[in-house]
Order: C-alpha cells, then structure tokens, then sequence
C-alpha cells in the first residue's frame, strides 16, 4: 500500500469475493474516509508518464523485442516518436486475470499481443507486448487502448515515425 495526500495505491487480494464493495482508511488523526469500489478480474488501466492516465504511456520498446531500452514518453508526458517495427512494453494493472482474447487497438488498427499477464517483479503490475505494425510507418500521432474481455482501458497517445 502506498498512501500519498490525494491518493492512496493498494492491492486487491486475488480470493477477494468480485462485486461492489467499499474502501475504509483511517488517517493517523482518526479521520474515517470511505468510498466504493467495484471488484472485477479486468479493469486495464494502462499507466502513463503523466501519472494521471492520460498522454504517453509509460512503456519502453525494443527494436528487436529483447533489450526494452527506448522510453516511449517524454518527461512532460509527450510521445516519442518510434519507429514502426519496433515492439513495445506497456505497464499498467488490471490485465492478468483475462479470461478471453486481448485487443491493443493502435491509430485504427486491431493488434493481437504478443504477451499479457502479470510484469513478474512488482506486486500488482502487469503488462503488455506488442509491435508496432510496419502498415503503420508515417501515421504520427495515433491513439491506443486495449481491451480486455470486452473491458476498454483509458486511451494513451503514441507517435509513429
């Protein structure tokens, strides 16, 4: 768990029952907050270098799908720009539970991941792979999400040289 003013980050445990529940904190002054929450197996949230879901994702890519060592994002949040070709490692959570097949969908066109499950160093973060279409090259700036059975993530934005 990590508690922040403004936001607090925790971990559903997997034997949770799924439906709507609540969250209770109590601050160190005894203050009680609550507030729902709708347990599911999928959410796909993909997290962004912003840190509020929207702009570039945070992600790196790969020209040959081994060393992922190309940022994806700028330090304010901006695409940079990747060739098409080269593949691409997005972060986020609510991804490792799915039960169907998995859609990215980027500037119009329906990729198929080459991987999606869970990141495998941290608690609660997962992952996907994909590469970038070569029908793709010259698009520029293109929009992605995934979807997860029949579950839409937030929309992030990429560039495509």
């Amino acid at each position: 768990m990590l508690c922040l003013p403004g936001q607090i980050n925790l971990q559903i445990p997997p034997n949770v029952i799924q439906g709507t529940g609540s969250v209770v904190t109590v601050a160190k002054d005894g203050t009680v907050s609550r507030g729902p929450a709708n347990i599911g197996n999928i959410a796909p949230a993909i997290f962004t270098r912003k840190g509020d879901g929207t702009g570039a994702p945070a992600a790196t890519a790969s020209k040959n799908g081994q060393v992922f060592d190309i940022l994806v994002a700028n330090n304010d949040g901006t695409p940079v720009a990747l060739d098409a070709g080269n593949y691409v490692s997005l972060f986020g959570t609510g991804f490792r539970f799915l039960s169907g097949p998995a859609t990215i969908t980027l500037g119009g066109t329906n990729i198929i991941p080459l991987f999606v499950g869970p990141q495998g160093q941290f608690a609660g973060l997962d992952q996907i792979n994909f590469q970038i279409p070569l029908s793709l090259a010259g698009k520029g700036d293109a929009d992605l999400v995934i979807t997860l059975d029949a579950k839409t993530s937030n929309l992030v934005k990429m560039k495509i040289k």
